[in-house]
């Protein structure tokens, strides 16, 4: 969400106040709650959006320490200036280490928030910091492309990290989880042990959308079946919010359509589909014995999965979803000419 909104903001700067009346207009922006801190200015994200369109346009450099608070509105209450990001600047997993923000103790804070007190002194909060945004990535990527090399420990270890934040940016460790089954991390440059599967998946660009990621799909699933055992039987607070939001990452990232559709997709014949099948079933029926999803949401899920839209009807949409950006592009490039001619 962090770089939504500071996507937005560079748009908005580069385009004007145009830009985001163009933006609020979308449906989607409408109608999706990613967006939903653009139209909540009281929001965390709604204020930092804010904060930071003025700091921008006006040069602020914040100083917690010396400045605590600074008007930003007329005739309003001034506002509490924000503490710096943390690795505001970083864009690779290899600059965390050397980052001014970075602390070599903060890589036992797992250890001690495994032993945290259940009191009300705990602030939750809503975002993975950085740094344990790029360690969440860095168990993601190291999780094997084969089932043969598949160990426990493997699943154990994003399972902890998973429970262990199950206060501190849930939503995004959900949403990370759930997207490493449509698009691998171990098959990314994410992996930095740059084994052959990797390079290949890397280094061959379009060549690579051919690549059977099969296998690390199927894993990722395994990593969502281990987290939502191990949520109801943990002591940690609020594992239970697991259930719900995996529930809603599934259905949002179209996880049961895209594993439906792989065997069409990577043009399999039918011992090997169905060999596939009986996969995605195995866990889908674990989870019917677990009763972890409502009754709708799981025959949602199998449906999905039995009846997967077609590969030439997706391409069909993809050509939609194509055409209808054109359109926004043109209406934003009209909006450059126009402010470049005042």
């Amino acid at each position: 969400m962090l770089r939504l909104i500071h996507t937005t903001v560079e748009r908005v700067l580069e385009h004007g106040p145009e830009f985001e009346a163009l933006l609020m207009s979308r449906p989607e922006v409408q109608r999706e709650e990613k967006w939903a801190w653009l139209w909540d200015s009281r929001s965390a994200g709604g204020v930092w959006y804010r904060w930071r369109l003025w700091q921008l346009t006006t040069g602020y450099k914040a100083n917690p320490k010396r400045e605590p608070h600074v008007g930003i509105f007329e005739d309003s209450p001034p506002w509490q200036v924000p503490e710096p990001l943390p690795f505001e600047f970083v864009s690779q997993l290899d600059e965390f280490v050397s980052d001014a923000d970075y602390n070599s103790s903060d890589d036992e804070d797992m250890d001690r928030d495994g032993n945290r007190e259940n009191n009300a002194s705990d602030l939750e909060r809503p975002f993975l910091a950085p740094l344990d945004k790029a360690k969440l990535v860095h168990l993601l990527a190291r999780l094997p492309v084969s089932l043969t090399k598949l160990r426990k420990g493997d699943l154990a270890k994003v399972t902890s990290f998973a429970l262990m934040h199950a206060d501190r940016g849930p939503t995004e460790v959900v949403d990370l989880i759930v997207s490493n089954i449509g698009k691998p991390f171990a098959l990314t440059g994410a992996n930095t042990e740059n084994n052959t599967e990797t390079r290949q998946a890397t280094e061959e660009g379009a060549a690579a959308e051919g690549l059977d990621t099969s296998t690390a799909s199927l894993i990722g699933l395994y990593m969502v079946s281990d987290i939502l055992s191990s949520s109801s039987t943990t002591v940690f607070r609020h594992a239970w919010r697991f259930r719900s939001l995996f529930e809603k990452a599934l259905k949002d990232f179209q996880v049961f359509e895209f594993l439906g559709i792989m065997p069409e997709k990577q043009g399999w014949g039918r011992m090997r589909a169905e060999k596939w099948k009986r996969s995605i079933r195995l866990v889908l029926n674990l989870w019917e014995g677990w009763c972890v999803f409502q009754g709708k949401a799981f025959e949602h899920f199998v449906s999905a999965f039995d009846k997967p839209p077609s590969v030439k009807t997706d391409d069909a949409s993809s050509k939609e979803k194509l055409e209808a950006r054109a359109k926004v592009e043109a209406v934003e490039r009209k909006v450059e000419v126009r402010e470049a001619g005042g």
